[in-house]
């Protein structure tokens, strides 16, 4: 072979290798594949809805609750086909679903954190040194157990606080 159809099979290569990927790259600018499928609902006008009496109403919404794609049907399909059931659901929702008054009572607001004892750690004796601050809180029937500044004796001459680093020991 001569250098010329080398040259030109090279060439046609990566003609080929860059229209494949220009294509690959470049086709969703320009390639639009809508979904506009049916919901299998039909919804009815809201004139005839506001016709309707209280059951049927109630099985409308049966009827609509039933047609509703599950999470795994849901799942499987595109960001944009998700996005697309998504309006869908929610038009049908607002034109179907009756309107249901809540008489439940606001749940109170969990009480503030209130200090209920404190104390101050002191050595037991000069083996067993500690210090420290220990504060017991509580909201509503929890209760919570609070440590500051605290030091125990870790083994004969020294002393490390709860994060591990060592500290001087504390002169009496």
């Amino acid at each position: 072979m001569n250098k010329r159809t080398l040259l030109i099979a090279a060439g046609a290569i990566g003609l080929v290798i860059v229209l494949a990927l220009g294509w690959y790259l470049g086709s969703p600018l320009f390639i639009d594949d809508p979904v506009d499928e049916a919901f299998p609902f039909e919804i009815p006008d809201e004139a005839v809805i506001d016709d309707m009496s209280e059951s049927e109403r109630s099985e409308l919404e049966a009827e609509f609750m039933a047609a509703v794609p599950g999470s795994a049907q849901v799942d499987s399909l595109s960001p944009q086909e998700q996005k697309a059931v998504s309006d869908r659901v929610m038009v049908a929702a607002a034109a179907v679903m009756m309107d249901k008054p809540v008489d439940d009572q606001m749940m109170a607001a969990p009480d503030e954190w209130s200090l209920v004892a404190q104390g101050q750690f002191t050595g037991a004796d000069s083996l067993h040194m500690g210090s420290g601050q220990a504060a017991i809180f509580q909201q509503g029937d929890q209760r919570i157990l609070r440590f500051e500044d605290f030091m125990v004796t870790n083994g004969p001459g020294s002393t490390r606080n709860l994060d591990g680093k060592s500290c001087p020991p504390k002169s009496r």
